[in-house]
């Protein structure tokens, strides 16, 4: 049941915003040289991929790998949850894994919530439910307002419910800890109410 409802919900999600690009793209910012306008090919991708297209999204993997390579936090993201799914591309949990804990820890919600989800039902990585909890605590704060953290939130309260206490404390000790690590510690009185 865990990994139904976490794959379930980890698509529901969908892929947040980026910046646009032109033709020579900063791969870091997102925008060329003359200003951001016309869309990057990691916008197209994310498009496709938002539309349900992967074949399309995937055309630019080995632009978007060498994007993600080089630090484009969603270009990691999105490869990610590509990888996480085989949408697109073969399903790989370990590369998925892999770059969404890059853009886990550059603070992306919807990476943090998909390892969230890889954790609890061991997708790809030992089940930890403790190192679950931790990464949705840790998306909770990240996600603006709205359905995605609503969801989020829905997601701890069902994993609280199968968790236990010993666990519970050590997710949120971890979960603040990460918070003060990366300069967020003001964030962390949020947590685990």
């Amino acid at each position: 049941m865990r990994f139904t409802l976490f794959a379930a919900v980890s698509l529901v999600l969908g892929i947040l915003f980026a910046q646009g690009t032109r033709a020579e793209t900063n791969i870091v910012t997102g925008c060329g040289v003359d200003g951001c306008g016309e869309p990057s090919p990691y916008q197209e991708a994310r498009a496709a991929y938002e539309n349900g297209d992967y074949a399309e999204a995937a055309k630019n993997l080995k632009r978007l790998e060498a994007w993600a390579k080089a630090g484009h936090k969603g270009a990691q993201e999105l490869l990610g949850i590509m990888y996480r799914y085989g949408h697109g591309v073969p399903k790989d949990s370990k590369k998925a894994f892999a770059f969404l804990l890059q853009a886990a820890e550059a603070k992306k919600p919807l990476a943090e919530y998909h390892l969230a989800a890889m954790y609890y039902s061991g997708e790809g990585v030992q089940p930890n439910p403790s190192i679950a909890l931790m990464w949705v605590h840790i998306a909770l704060v990240h996600f603006d307002e709205g359905p995605e953290k609503q969801q989020a939130a829905q997601s701890r309260d069902d994993m609280y419910a199968h968790t236990k206490r010993r666990e519970k404390d050590r997710a949120c000790q971890m979960a603040v800890e990460w918070l003060i690590k990366k300069g967020e510690g003001g964030l962390a009185e949020t947590l685990c109410r």
